[in-house]
């Protein structure tokens, strides 16, 4: 990439987001058609959370580790689909002890 960069960005570029794509998809068990890249987490976040289709007696409950942006996200989101109700959970996770 760095010695012949139009190369990489012309011709090789999109080929291996899809070959990435393809292999992401395989990992997942879903069509590579059902793998899309996105900007960042809080994009993510966001078409995600606004494409839900919130009913009454719906919760969204985030954790105490949730990204500023991504929480803002969610509780504009349950503002603006009649207040559903937003709640933050403490929760802890326990990372297994990794042996060589």
């Amino acid at each position: 990439m760095e010695k012949q960069p139009v190369l990489f960005l012309g011709r090789e570029y999109h080929e291996l987001l899809k070959e990435a794509r393809i292999i992401l998809a395989n990992y997942l068990n879903t069509s590579a058609d059902s793998v899309v890249y996105i900007p960042n987490a809080t994009y993510g976040v966001n078409s995600m959370a606004r494409s839900i289709n919130l009913k009454p007696g719906d919760e969204v409950v985030t954790g105490n580790q949730e990204y500023g942006a991504c929480e803002n996200v969610w509780i504009d989101c349950c503002q603006k689909k009649r207040g559903y109700p937003k709640k933050k959970r403490t929760f802890v996770f326990r990372m297994a002890a990794i042996k060589n």
